[in-house]
Order: C-alpha cells, then structure tokens, then sequence
C-alpha cells in the first residue's frame, strides 16, 4: 500500500497530478483495498496488485470519457461557431436561436434542438406504438386500460409473461435502444443491457419525508447488485454498492448531478445531459414486483406516464447533445460570446428547450398556481374547439405552401377525425407522428394556455374537459393529416430530380436547407408500406436506419453520417411545418409569454397568470406573421396576410354563432359590420387584443370578463369575480340596506372554476336546469327581473333573441338559422 501511495505523491510532486487528483486516487485506493485491509498479511502483495489494476482501469475509462467528450464539445463548438460566422453580424443573435428553435422566416436553416427533439421523441414513439395504443386513456381521458400493464413491465425485466405483453416490452427496449445508441454516439456512456428493467421515476418529496435511513432500507433489498456497475464498469464491491445508493438519496432530494469524481467537471459546471444518463446511477431493481414496489412507495404510480415519459426526456437529452453538444451551456456561451452584448432571449429560448424554464423556485407556490390555472382552464375552455376552427386556414395555407392538395388534405383530415376509422391514426402513429395525446400530452391546453401542470388530479379533470369537447382530438387530426399528406407528397415527388421537383415543395426545401444531396438520399431510401392499411410512404428516418446494419465497407466514406444529417434535416422540416399548420406554443413563443421569468417566483406566476389564454395568440402571430413578412414583394405578402385574414374571419365567424347557439341564443345577423369586428377578433390571432375589440362590441369578452380583465388575465377575471360577491354584496347591503345580486355574483364566481361547465354541447342545459335554479333559489324575485334584463340587453344590443331563455328549464324551441341573415 504505501508503494501505492508513493506513486501517488511522487505524480503529484512532478505536477502529473493535481493535488485535488492525488487526494481522490488515494481516496480511491482505500475504499478498493477495504477497510479490513492488512497491510501486514501474507496476501498483502496480491491485494495491491489488483488495487493497482483496478485502479488504472477506473483512471483510464474516466480519462477516456474525458477526452471522448471533450474531443464531442469541441467538434461541436466549432460548427457552430461557423454557423454564427455565416450569418450578417446584425443577424447573429437571431442565427444563435436559431440553433435552439426553428426561424419562423425560414433565413437561418439548420438543424435546432426543439425540432430534433420532436423528430427523434416521434420515431421513438412510433417503435413502441402498439403499446401506446393498448394502454393509452380513453373515452375523454376518463378511462385507462391498466390491465395487463404489469404483464409488460415483468417482459421489460425479461420475466415470464404473455405473448402479448413480451411483444410490448419488446417496442419499448427498441424505442430506448434507438435512443441510447443515439446519445452514446453524441458523447453519452449509457451502458446496454439486456431485460434490466426500467428507469425508475422518483418522487423526490415522499423521498425526502421518508429520510435517508428509511429509503435505503427499503431499496437495497430490492436492488439487483449484479447488474450495477462501479466507473470502471466493473461490479460494485460492497462498500461501493452501499455508497452509490445513499449517494443516490442525496441526489434524488438534491437534484444535484455534480458531486461524483468520474464525472468531468466541465460536465457539472456546463449541466451535460450525460450526468442524468451515467449507467452507474442508474438503479437497478431485481425484478418487476421490486420495481413496482418501489413505484408505488417512492415513484409515480403512473406506469404508462412513467415509461412513456422517460422516452420524451431521452429524446431531449439526446436533441441537446446532438446539436449541443455534451456540454450544451458550454455551446450557449460560446454563441453569447460571438454576439455584441449578451442576449437575455437567447438564454431564455435555451431555458425552454432545455426544460430548465419548468424548474420552480418554491415548488408548492408554483403547484398552488398552475392548479388554479388548470381549474380555470377545465372550466373555461369546454368550447375552445371553436376558437381552433382557424386551423383549417392555417393548415389549408401550409399545405399549398408546400404544393400538397388541399383537397387530399381535407379528406385525411376526416379520416383522422373518424372515431370508427382508427386504422389511418395508428398508420400515422407508425410513421412517428403519433397523436400526442395517446402518449398523455395534454396538446390542446399546451397550445391554448401553454401549460396543464399543477396537482395531478386537477391536471387530469382538465385534460378530460379538453378531450371531451373534442378539442384534443381536432388538434391531433390536424397535425397528423398535415405530416403524413405533405411525406405522401414528397413520396409521389420522389421519382424526380431536385431540380424538377414540383417548384413549391422544392422552395419548402430549400427554405428548411434541403440539398439535392439530401433530396437524393430520400429518393433511393426504400418505400415502407403501413401493414394495416397498404398505403406507401418514404419515412424520412428510414433515410438512414435501413442502413445502420451495413457494414462500412459497403458504404461511401461519410455516407453514414450524411444520411443521418439528411434524415433529420427532412424529418425537422415536416416538424417545422406542422407548427404553422396547427399553430403551437414554441420555445421562442414560451421565452416571450414568461419573460425568462421563473415558475414559482412571485414575478413568474403573476406573468404566467396574466398570459393565461394568451399562448395560441402570441404563438399564431410570431409564426405566421414572420413568414408573411418573409415573403417577396409586397403581393406575396398581401397574398399571405389576405389568406389568414379571411381565413380566420370565417372561421371566427362561424364560432361566434356556434358559440351564441351554445349559450341559447339565436345566430347573430350577419349583415352587421359590428358582427364581423367580432368575427375577426373570435378568429384567435388577436389575442388580448381581440378580447378588447369584443369587449368594446359585446361590453364583455368571450369570457363575460371586463376589459381590465381581458389585459390583466382570466385569473383576475376571477378575483374580480369574488370581489363582486364579497365587497360588491356587502357595500349594497350597507347602502341599500339588502343584497339583490348575491345568487347570481356566487355563480358567476363558482363558473369560473367548475369544470366542464362550458363544454359546448351541454352548456346551455347547464346553465338553465343548474345555474339559473340556484340564482332564482337564492335571489329569489331579482333573480326573475334579472333573467328579463339580459333578454332585454340582449334584444337592445344585437337584435337577439334566446331560443332557450334564462330562467326557464326547458327550451321553448329551436334555433332560428334565418336570424343569421337579417330575418
């Protein structure tokens, strides 16, 4: 040992090794020797013969991954430095987003790590689609197929189990595979093993309640020692099995990454994805009922959201390292570096794309927050889908963009909304444009308020109310008509030469930095045929993954790589399109609407609640009003701006009067200009806006807030909701000696955070037989004088009349279509 130990100082004194290095080797080579340790012994030379040797092991593989990512880091810096150079120094700033998230002007192409995240998170997806599909929730959201989920997570730990579930388990380990391979080419060290389960998902509260002790007497016996190994890839020893795991508490309950000597210290200073992803830390369970025992002690008893969920934070990990680098910070200072002064956008956009924007700065004062959010939301937002009737003018507008038929489109479309018609949504699942709300995403409260977090429970009443007004499902037939119509397209185009393909596809490409190389590469990739309903497309991920089994001596030099590139330039291009098909909050438009501004922090949800609503507006214009300026000329602009205009006025149009006949009312004339000022503000790019303009036709917004309301957010529309039925009953009772208004100011205060009370098809119903019979119950004679005032309103301001009247619990007939024109 103290031959050992002289080596280690002798290094040190010769400035081999810093003095922090020598103390960690000598701590180091204590804990291999153990404690017990005699240094008197007959077996004392053979000990430090294996300590040296295991030593230089750990030594020479934590130097390697040293110098494999820092060799990864530098490659990458440099590319992206030239990428900055190329651009004009007065665009520089916008060249660096560009890297995060897509140019909605389509100047700086390229690869950005918001669409390489969706493209490799949908390819993955689309491996493990049947399991998707099988365990997905169903019937609004109200209902989940549990059953035979354990069955897949025993296949996943390669245990005995049925046909089915093994088939399951199996996608699953090939989406992950496809992953992890991924991210170990970027710089990763994600060991690969066969039947070791899953990534455990940790609930670091109940963790910490639960106290170090108690934890690590749960887990250990549990644990599958065989298959965890030390940073030299060798089996854990005792002691080190038993430090890893209490070093595992710590970082559970700390989130803290940084703490272990193998990992680079670049790699903590920088935030590298390859600290979440070291196989090492990775705790590994000894079998399913271990694991799902521990799930539902100290982890999420949501097992598909589990599984599901950690294909999505792969996929981002690796976006991050691929574009990024492994030490993505290290990238983003390197482009502020290369701009005037620092961009605090930049550093925002990077927030977003990286996840860093969701960390809270108090965890209950964020939950406490979104929760009210998300109930207002669950409340408010049961007819939104008339709202998203613009995205067919979006999409139809996209579509010819990109030379795909508008017709074709529209006929896909109504396949993808055909409930007996699931064969074209799982087909559009295989080619990894799955519908996000099979995997649990909540995508239409994403793209209207931004967020649906908050208590689980509250989270989930509001996905439901959005499933069941059909918004959810109108927003995934969209996107996944547009993506698979436009790769149909370019499937029938690929018979043709880059220079003779049909010119508005080829402009789509060369705006998203398509080569004729590329274009190339996607004509000879083979024709995948959809095995349930015959149809042939050329998936663009298949450019390069039918040739990861060749060898290399049958492929060209660079020829792998170039047809990576190829693959994600196509697939991120499709991606990016289907953003302004069906307009969605992006990392740029979520820089803007929070401000950099962090959850939790008073500022961050006083700027989250102000912004409620408000996302799809901010989203809608940043997207389609950068490219209409982006077109040549003045009548390429006035031809975009006159498409989106008139589209969404219609479309704003038809949801005024649907949304009137919802509220019992007959359609409004629609010879009025006044209509068509509310029209156009119905139509959803005017947001806040919009909201004034409605206010200023109607006295109210589309919420029934004030104008303060409108600007400050639907979360003061509510305190001012309860100001009137506190302060505003009380003063009257001071005044007038009684309160006339307290039925109908308690409704309207409880509306507004009741759940599902908006949904279209039965908010009329709703607010006859249950708020109108509160409000005449507590306000009795008022009640009735109030319920003629609002027909009175109602018939003064736009010549209306209700075809079921307040007041009254069934209605008195049907809606009179003739109203709409002036009769």
């Amino acid at each position: 040992m103290a031959d050992l130990r002289k080596c280690i100082d002798a290094a040190k004194l010769d400035r081999a090794l810093s003095q922090e290095a020598a103390e960690e080797y000598r701590r180091r080579l204590d804990e291999i020797l153990g404690e017990d340790a005699n240094v008197d012994g007959p077996d004392w030379h053979e000990k430090q013969q294996r300590a040296a040797v295991r030593l230089q092991k750990e030594i020479e593989r934590t130097l390697h991954r040293k110098r494999r990512m820092r060799i990864k880091q530098a490659a990458t810096t440099d590319a992206l430095r030239s990428r900055l150079a190329a651009a004009p120094a007065k665009q520089r700033d916008k060249a660096a987003v560009a890297v995060l998230d897509f140019d909605p002007t389509g100047r700086h192409t390229g690869s950005n790590v918001a669409m390489r995240h969706m493209q490799a998170r949908g390819t993955a997806w689309g491996l493990m689609s049947d399991f998707i599909d099988r365990f997905r929730s169903k019937h609004g959201g109200l209902t989940r197929n549990t059953s035979g989920m354990r069955d897949v997570v025993k296949g996943l730990f390669g245990e005995a189990t049925t046909p089915e579930a093994r088939a399951l388990a199996e996608g699953i380990q090939e989406a992950r595979g496809f992953l992890t391979n991924r991210a170990n080419v970027a710089g990763a060290d994600i060991r690969q093993r066969k039947a070791w389960g899953w990534v455990q998902k940790h609930d670091a509260e109940t963790i910490k309640r639960a106290g170090v002790d108690q934890w690590v007497e749960f887990i250990i016996p549990r644990l599958d020692r065989s298959k965890m190994y030390n940073p030299a890839g060798l089996p854990m020893s005792d002691r080190e099995f038993v430090m890893a795991v209490r070093g595992s508490f710590d970082t559970l309950t700390s989130d803290d990454l940084a703490g272990m000597a193998e990992i680079p210290p670049e790699a903590a200073k920088w935030g590298s994805p390859v600290n979440r992803r070291i196989h090492h830390r990775e705790l590994v369970f000894r079998d399913a009922d271990a694991w799902l025992q521990y799930q539902e002690k100290f982890g999420d008893p949501d097992l598909f959201g589990s599984i599901v969920g950690e294909i999505d934070r792969l996929a981002r990990d690796v976006a991050q390292m691929e574009i990024l680098g492994p030490y993505p910070k290290a990238a983003l200072e390197m482009m502020q570096s290369q701009l005037p002064k620092r961009s605090k956008f930049l550093d925002n956009t990077f927030a977003q794309v990286t996840g860093q924007a969701n960390s809270p700065d108090s965890r209950w004062f964020a939950s406490f927050s979104s929760t009210n959010r998300s109930l207002i939301t669950a409340a408010r937002l049961g007819s939104a889908i008339f709202v998203s009737l613009a995205d067919f003018a979006t999409n139809t507008l996209t579509a010819r963009m990109n030379g795909v038929p508008t017709t074709r489109l529209t006929a896909e479309l109504l396949r993808q909304l055909n409930p007996a018609n699931g064969a074209h949504r799982r087909m559009a699942a295989r080619m990894g444009y799955i519908a996000e709300t099979w995997a649990g995403s909540q995508v239409g409260a994403m793209r209207l308020i931004g967020e649906v977090t908050g208590l689980p429970p509250v989270a989930r009443i509001t996905d439901s109310v959005l499933r069941l007004s059909g918004l959810n499902a109108w927003t995934d037939g969209g996107r996944s008509a547009f993506k698979m119509e436009l790769v149909g397209h370019m499937t029938e185009e690929a018979t043709k030469p880059f220079d003779q393909v049909e010119p508005l596809l080829r402009g789509s490409m060369q705006r998203h930095g398509v080569t004729a190389e590329m274009w190339d590469m996607y004509r000879q990739t083979s024709i995948w045929t959809d095995p349930e309903t015959g149809a042939t497309f050329i998936r663009p991920e298949d450019v390069w993954l039918e040739i990861q089994s060749m060898p290399e001596g049958l492929l060209k030099v660079g020829e792998r790589r170039a047809r990576f590139e190829a693959a994600q330039r196509i697939g991120e291009m499709i991606q990016t399109e289907g953003h302004f098909a069906v307009v969605s909050p992006t990392a740029r438009s979520r820089a803007i609407a929070t401000g950099g501004t962090t959850p939790g922090t008073f500022w961050g949800e006083m700027v989250r609640n102000v912004t409620l609503f408000k996302s799809f507006a901010v989203s809608f214009n940043y997207l389609h009003v950068s490219r209409m300026l982006a077109q040549r000329g003045l009548r390429g602009k006035a031809e975009y701006m006159a498409w989106i205009a008139i589209g969404s006025t219609v479309a704003g149009a038809i949801a005024e009067q649907a949304s009137q006949v919802a509220r019992g009312k007959d359609p409004r004339d629609m010879t009025e200009a006044r209509f068509w000022v509310g029209a156009v503000a119905r139509g959803g790019g005017l947001g806040p806006v919009g909201d004034i303009l409605y206010a200023g036709v109607g006295g109210k917004n589309r919420f029934g807030d004030s104008i303060a309301s409108s600007i400050l957010g639907p979360v003061m529309g509510e305190l001012e909701a309860f100001a009137n039925l506190t302060g505003g009953n009380i003063t009257e009772l001071i005044n007038d000696g009684e309160a006339k208004n307290v039925g109908a100011d308690l409704v309207r205060f409880a509306e507004g955070l009741t759940p599902g009370n908006s949904l279209w098809y039965s908010r009329t119903a709703f607010d006859r037989i249950m708020k109108d019979e509160l409000v005449a119950w507590i306000d009795g004679e008022d009640a009735e004088r109030r319920f003629r005032r609002i027909e009175r309103s109602a018939k003064r301001d736009f010549d209306q009349r209700f075809w079921w009247r307040p007041g009254t619990p069934v209605p008195s007939r049907a809606p009179d279509a003739s109203e709409a024109f002036g009769n």
